[in-house]
């Protein structure tokens, strides 16, 4: 199995690294913002078919929330069209990917499944 974690530089990317590459027959491709800036339409699709990877973790975010206020036009690329490039490149190839959000956007506190409209 071939998995591309993005945002591989912080806390989560990091730790699905780290557990990740330990794993048996996993080959992992852990890139950061600066290796893989997913904002980059082109960079995606170049990375996702060079790569070809059966899952891609999404772990790439904006994550500062008080400055996303005043930052609307950067945040909204990281964490809306980032996530769309990658998920149009994991249908190319046909991979799943596993956009992991904060509870900032998603608490939990829904009834039942969250959809691509929530």
């Amino acid at each position: 199995m071939k998995v591309l974690i993005t945002g591989a530089k912080g806390q989560v990317g990091y730790c699905l690294t780290e557990q990740l590459k330990e794993r048996p027959n996993v080959t992992v491709l852990a890139l950061g913002s600066s290796e893989l800036d997913i904002t980059d339409e082109a960079a995606v699709k170049l990375i996702v078919n060079d790569f070809k990877p059966s899952i891609i973790i999404n772990a790439a975010a904006y994550t500062a929330v008080d400055k996303a206020e005043t930052d609307i036009d950067n945040a909204y690329a990281i964490n809306a069209k980032g996530p769309l490039y990658l998920a149009e490149a994991a249908y190319h190839v046909g991979a799943v990917i596993l956009h992991i959000s904060t509870d900032y956007v998603f608490s939990g506190d829904k009834n039942g499944l969250y959809t691509e409209k929530d």
